[in-house]
C-alpha cells in the first residue's frame, strides 16, 4: 500500500540550516567532485535506518544522544561525529493542554583537521561535494597549518574556532557558539539575546489510497485503501448530449459542466422533501426552491418539464430532453457567455457531499451518464478523536459544528483562481476569526512510496492553518483565546461580529452545493452562546490533552523527525477539465464508514477529467527556536575547543493540512456494443436473394478485440485508454440501442480477417425509419456460388463491436431444386497464409510436421497386433483414402488404382525442392527432397504374460526407501515487489524538486516526508 510522508518547515523564510548540516533534513549530495552521480535515497540519516555497509549509531542514550560513524557521516555529508541533547526539561505544568520543553544541544567535530570544514562557506560547500578532508581548498588549508597544528595547537584550535564562528555567522547561526573562549570584536557576546526564527515542524507518516491506474498497472490485490472512478453509460440521450448545441456535448462546450443538473443536488431535494413536516412552511419553500436552483437553467426548470413543483425530485428521459431544447431554442450566446460568469457558477463548484444523504437517495439511474466516486478510508475515527464532533451528529450542537466546519472548509481551502489570492482570503478569515495571515502556503518536503521504491521525492506547497483559527471560524456568536492554555478564554462577540459572521454563512449557503438546512443561528439556536461553546470547548481540550501527552516527543525525537500524531477528517477532490481546466471541487467528509461514495454527474460525454484528492488532516506538531546560551562556561580547556552549543525551546502546535495524495483520470465512454445475432433465411423459390436478419445481444463481455479495417486498431486502442485495461482485453456491451450493423461479404475462402477490409456495407438498424433493436434486409447472390460473411455492430458513438464468426453461405441449385447451405466457421479457424521464406545461419534442418508423422486412423480397426504388418503415416490425405484403405483390408491394396486418392497433402513419395539463396553474395543452391517411410522395422512380438507376483513386485518396490522430491520455489516469487508508479501526487500542486542545496541557498532544503 502507498505511503506518504510529509516533513515540514512551514514557514517560507529562512529554513533551519542546523538541522541541514546536522542531517536532519532529507537531502541529496553529489558522490564525487565533478560527477553528476548522487546518493540515490533522500532520507534522514538521525531517523536511519543506515546502509548496509555502515555500522549504525552508537547512542549514549536512547533520548539524549547520538555518535555517527565516520563512514556514515561521509557519506551523508555530517561534519559533526557527536550531537548530544543535555538539561532537558518540562516547562509546562500538568494543567496545560500542550507541552513546552527546554533543551541545550551540543554538537562536536570529530578533529582538529575536522576544524577545516568550518574555515569559511567555500570548505562547507566542497564538503557538501565530496564527504572528504581530500578536497584541493581543506587539503591546501590542512597543509598550511600543519606547522602551528603540531608546535601550537592551542593557537590553531583558536583561530580555527574563531572563524568556524564566523563561518556560522554568516548562515544566520549567531546562536550556536564554540564554547572554547575565542576573541573577536565583531562577534556578539554570549550575553547578547540573539535568537533563530520561530520554526515550525509536522511530519506525517500515512497510508494514502491507490488509484485504480496503479492497481491495473502493479497488479495490487493487497492495497485496501483505494480511490476509484467508475465510469458508467446508462443510455443514450441524443438531445442532451450529441449535436451543435447540446449542453454535454464536449466539442461545442455549449455550458460549463456546473450548470449540468446534478446528482448531489437531487439527492438533498428528495432528502430535504421527505422531511417537509419538520419545518415552517415559509422556511421549506425556501430552502426547497434554493435546492431545485441546482437542477435549472438560468433559474427557470418549468419551462423544459412538466412535472409538478414538488415531484420535480425524480429526473426522467424526458428531463434531459427538455433541458437540451430550452438550451437550445430559449439561450441566446449572450446569455449563455452571461452563465458561464463566476457569481452564477458558484454554487455549482463548490459541493458539499454529505455520504448518508446520497446512499439514502441514490439517483444514478436517473442520469445519462456519471462517474461514481469510491475512496476508501483507514478508518481512523472513534469516540477518541480530536474531530470527532466536526465529522459526527451526535446532538443538534454536533450537527450545527458539522455543517458548519463542512461550509468553512469548502471556504478556506477551495483552490485559489481568478483574482483570488492568499491576501485576500486571509482578509476573509480576518473578518471573522481576527486571526491576520491565519491561512499559510509553505513549501513541505514529500515521498510518496509504493511497493519498496520511491516514485517521488521533492517539495511542494501545502496550505495549512492553526486548529484554533479554523474553532473560530466556525461559531457564530464567539470568540477562542488562549487555545492550548490552562485557561482558555471564552468571549461573545460584538454585534458586528455576530452580523460579518452571519452574512459570511449565509452566502456560503448560497454559493455550494450543500445538504445542509440551517437558515440562521436565532432560528437553529445552536452555540449561540458562550456557555454553549465552553461545554465543546472542555471535551476538546481533554481530548487533546490526552493526544499530547501520548505524543509528547523530546527534542531527539524532533531531530529524528519522528512522526506526529495526525488525524484525517475530510476530503477534497478537484476535477479538473483537460480541455479548458475549469474545476469543481467536493468537499466530503469523513465518516466512520470506511468506504466513501457519490456521484458526479455533472460531466460530459468523452471529455476527460483529472480527479485530485487532497485530505484535510489535523497534526499536533511543534514550534520551536533556536537561542543564544548566556550561561555557556567559557573555561573549557583545549579538549573541549570541538564542542558547539545552543539552546532550544519547542511547543506542541495543532494545525490543518491540506495534503495532496492521489490522482485519476476519467473519461466516460459507452461500451463498445456486442457482436450481433445473426440469422439467414432463403427467399422461396429465389434464385438471386436471401435475407438476413441482425438483432441486438444483451450483456456484456470481456474479450480481445479483432480488427477488420486497418482504421479499427486506433478504435479499440481509444477503448482500452479510458477502461484504463493493460492485459490487451476490452470490455464489450449493449448500453444502447444500435445504430447501424456493418456486413461483410467476400466470394473466396477468407485466411484472415483483413480479407474483408475491402468489401463493407453498412444498413441502419431502423424500422420505417425509427431506432430498432434488429434489422431484416435483402442481399443478392447467385446460386451455386460461396458466400463468406462476417457482421459486426455499430453505435451511435462510433464504437465497433467485434466481428462475428464467418458465416458461408451456399444456395445450391440441384437439377432444379434449391438447398440453401449453411456453415459457420470461428475466426480462430481461419488459415493464415504462410510465409515460404525462413532465413538461417549456417545450419538447416528440414523436418516433417506433427502431422505428417501421425499414424493415419481407421488402418487398424478390427484388426489384432499380428495382423498388422505395415503402417501408413500422414492424416493429411482425404477421409476417402483412410475409407478405401479400410474397404481394401490392407495397406498393401492402396496401389489398386480403383482406390487411389488424391495424395497432394502427403509428404510421402512426394518431391521437393528447396532454394537456397545467399544473401551477401546471391548464391544459390537447390535441394531435392523425397520422403518415404521405412517398414522394415515393423516386428510382430509376442505379448509378455503378467501375474499377481509381477504386480506385488512391484508394489514391494514402491514401498521401500525413496528419496525426496524437492520444489524451490520461484525467485520471483519470493522477492516479488509491486514496482513504484510515476508521480502519484495531484499535479495541480506547486512542485519543487530538491536538489543539492548549495550553502548560500539553505531555504530550499526539505525537512521531512508524508506517507500516502
Amino acid at each position: 500500500m502507498p505511503v506518504i510522508s510529509v516533513d515540514s518547515s512551514l514557514e517560507r523564510g529562512p529554513a533551519d540550516v542546523l538541522r541541514y548540516i546536522l542531517g536532519a533534513y532529507v537531502h541529496k549530495v553529489s558522490a564525487a567532485v565533478g560527477t553528476s552521480e548522487t546518493i540515490p535515497k533522500l532520507q534522514n540519516i538521525l531517523a536511519g535506518p543506515t546502509p548496509e555497509e555502515f555500522e549504525g549509531f552508537v547512542s549514549a542514550h536512547p533520548r539524549t544522544g547520538i555518535v555517527i560513524p565516520p563512514a556514515l557521516g561521509s557519506y551523508y555529508r555530517i561534519p559533526f561525529r557527536r550531537i548530544e541533547i543535555l538539561n532537558e526539561r518540562n516547562l509546562s505544568s500538568a494543567a496545560d493542554i500542550l507541552s513546552v520543553k527546554k533543551a541545550r544541544i551540543k554538537v562536536s567535530v570529530g578533529g582538529i583537521n575536522s576544524m577545516h570544514i568550518f574555515w569559511s562557506l567555500a570548505t562547507l560547500s566542497e564538503y557538501f561535494k565530496t564527504g572528504t578532508l581530500d578536497g584541493p581548498i581543506i587539503s591546501g588549508l590542512s597543509e598550511e597549518h600543519a606547522t602551528v597544528i603540531s608546535t601550537n595547537p592551542g593557537s590553531a584550535l583558536r583561530m580555527l574556532c574563531q572563524t568556524a564562528t564566523e563561518t556560522l555567522r554568516s548562515l544566520g547561526l549567531e546562536w550556536l557558539r564554540p564554547s572554547f573562549q575565542v576573541v573577536n570584536e565583531d562577534l556578539p557576546s554570549l550575553s547578547d539575546s540573539s535568537f533563530s526564527p520561530i520554526f515550525d515542524q509536522y511530519t506525517i507518516k500515512t497510508l494514502s489510497p491507490v488509484s485504480e491506474t496503479d492497481i491495473r498497472n502493479n497488479k495490487d490485490e493487497v492495497s485496501t485503501m483505494k480511490f476509484l472512478i467508475d465510469e458508467r453509460y446508462n443510455y443514450l440521450s441524443r438531445e442532451y448530449e450529441q449535436g451543435p448545441r447540446s449542453p454535454a456535448n464536449k466539442e461545442f462546450d455549449l455550458v460549463p459542466e456546473e450548470l449540468l443538473p446534478s446528482s448531489c443536488a437531487l439527492s438533498y431535494l428528495s432528502n430535504f422533501y421527505s422531511l417537509k413536516e419538520n419545518y415552517r412552511e415559509g422556511v421549506f419553500k425556501s430552502r426547497f426552491g434554493f435546492l431545485k436552483r441546482n437542477l435549472t437553467i438560468n433559474g427557470k426548470i418549468y419551462e423544459f418539464t412538466r412535472e409538478p413543483a414538488n415531484v420535480a425530485i425524480n429526473l426522467s428521459r424526458n428531463y434531459f430532453k427538455g433541458y437540451a431544447r430550452y438550451i437550445k431554442s430559449k439561450l441566446d450566446e449572450e446569455t449563455l457567455q452571461e452563465l458561464k460568469d463566476e457569481k452564477y457558477l458558484k454554487r455549482n463548484k463548490y459541493i458539499i457531499v454529505d455520504p448518508t444523504v446520497v446512499k439514502n437517495s441514490p439517483n444514478k439511474s436517473q442520469f445519462p451518464l456519471y462517474n461514481q466516486i469510491t475512496l476508501t478510508d483507514e478508518g481512523y475515527f472513534n469516540d477518541q478523536s480530536i474531530t470527532r464532533d466536526l465529522v459526527n451528529e451526535p446532538d443538534e450542537h454536533a450537527s450545527s459544528l458539522y455543517q458548519r466546519s463542512m461550509l468553512s472548509l469548502s471556504s478556506i481551502f477551495r483552490t485559489m483562481n481568478g483574482e483570488e489570492t492568499l491576501e485576500s482570503m486571509n482578509e476573509n478569515i480576518f473578518t471573522i476569526t481576527g486571526a491576520e495571515n491565519a491561512l499559510k502556503k509553505s513549501a513541505f518536503s514529500v515521498q510518496d512510496s509504493y511497493g519498496q521504491e520511491d516514485s517521488y521525492i521533492g517539495n511542494i506547497n501545502i496550505k495549512s492553518m492553526s486548529f484554533a483559527t479554523f474553532l473560530n471560524s466556525l461559531f457564530p456568536s464567539t470568540v477562542i483565546e488562549g487555545f492550548g492554555d490552562p485557561e482558555i478564554r471564552i468571549r461573545d462577540k460584538d454585534e458586528t461580529q455576530r452580523s460579518t459572521t452571519r452574512t459570511y454563512f449565509s452566502n456560503l449557503l448560497r454559493e455550494t452545493t450543500n445538504p445542509f438546512n440551517i437558515i440562521t443561528d436565532e432560528e437553529r439556536g445552536s452555540f449561540a452562546t458562550s456557555v454553549d461553546v465552553s461545554e465543546f470547548i472542555a471535551s476538546l481540550t481533554e481530548l487533546i490533552s490526552k493526544k499530547a501527552r501520548e505524543n509528547d516527543y523530546s527534542v531527539l525525537d524532533l531531530l529524528k523527525n519522528k512522526k506526529d500524531y495526525y488525524e484525517t477528517f475530510a476530503y477534497k477532490i478537484v476535477k479538473t477539465n483537460l480541455n479548458n481546466n475549469r474545476t469543481q471541487e467536493f468537499f466530503v467528509i469523513n465518516t466512520s464508514d470506511d468506504i466513501i461514495e457519490f456521484i458526479d454527474s455533472q460531466i460530459k460525454y468523452e471529455q476527460e477529467y483529472r480527479y485530485d484528492v487532497y485530505s484535510f488532516t489535523l497534526a499536533i506538531g511543534h514550534t520551536y527556536r533556536y537561542f543564544n546560551p548566556v550561561d555557556l562556561d567559557l573555561s573549557a580547556t583545549i579538549d573541549a575547543a570541538y564542542d558547539f552549543y545552543t539552546d532550544i525551546e519547542i511547543s506542541q502546535k495543532i494545525r490543518i493540512l491540506e495534503l495532496p495524495i492521489v490522482f485519476e483520470n476519467s473519461a466516460v465512454l459507452d461500451l463498445p456494443p456486442i457482436q450481433p445475432n445473426v440469422e439467414f433465411h432463403p427467399v422461396k423459390d429465389s434464385t438471386s436473394e436471401v435475407r438476413i436478419r441482425l438483432s441486438t445481444m444483451s450483456g456484456q463481455e470481456l474479450a480481445r478485440p479483432l480488427s477488420i479495417e486497418a482504421t479499427d486498431v486506433a478504435v479499440f486502442n481509444f477503448n482500452k485508454r479510458y477502461q484504463k485495461r493493460n492485459d490487451g482485453l476490452i470490455r464489450f456491451g449493449q448500453d444502447e440501442l444500435p445504430m447501424a450493423f456493418e456486413i461483410f461479404r467476400i466470394t473466396s475462402p477468407p485466411t484472415s480477417l483483413r480479407d474483408f477490409a475491402s468489401s463493407k456495407r453498412t444498413v441502419l438498424c431502423a424500422d420505417d425509419k425509427k431506432q430498432a433493436n434488429g434489422v431484416l434486409f435483402g442481399d443478392t447472390i447467385q446460386s451455386n456460388l460461396d458466400y463468406y460473411y462476417v457482421f459486426r455492430t455499430l453505435d451511435h458513438h462510433g464504437n465497433i463491436s467485434n466481428p462475428t464468426n464467418v458465416f458461408k453461405f451456399t444456395l445450391a441449385q440441384i437439377e432444379g431444386a434449391l438447398q440453401p447451405l449453411l456453415e459457420t466457421i470461428p475466426i480462430a479457424d481461419l488459415k493464415q497464409k504462410t510465409d515460404l521464406t525462413k532465413g538461417f545461419r549456417k545450419f538447416l534442418q528440414v523436418r516433417p510436421s506433427f502431422r505428417q508423422t501421425q499414424m493415419a486412423p481407421l488402418q487398424f480397426k478390427n484388426k489384432t497386433s499380428n495382423q498388422i504388418s505395415s503402417v501408413f503415416f500422414g492424416i493429411g490425405r482425404d477421409l476417402g483414402f483412410e475409407r478405401a484403405v479400410f474397404a481394401a483390408g490392407s495397406i498393401t491394396d492402396i496401389h489398386n488404382p480403383a482406390l487411389v486418392v488424391p495424395e497432394n497433402n502427403s509428404i510421402l513419395n512426394n518431391r521437393f525442392l528447396f532454394k537456397v539463396e545467399s544473401k551477401t553474395s546471391g548464391k544459390i543452391l537447390y535441394f531435392e527432397v523425397n520422403y518415404t517411410d521405412d517398414q522394415t522395422g515393423l516386428i510382430s512380438e509376442p505379448v509378455e504374460e503378467i501375474t499377481v507376483a509381477d504386480v506385488e513386485a512391484v508394489v514391494a518396490r514402491r514401498r521401500g526407501p525413496r528419496s525426496e522430491l524437492q520444489v524451490v520455489g520461484s525467485p520471483e516469487a519470493a522477492g516479488a515487489t509491486a514496482s513504484a508508479p510515476p508521480t502519484r501526487l495531484p499535479g495541480n500542486v506547486t512542485r519543487e524538486p530538491i536538489e543539492i542545496p548549495p550553502l548560500d541557498e539553505p531555504a530550499s532544503r526539505g525537512t521531512g516526508r508524508p506517507t500516502s
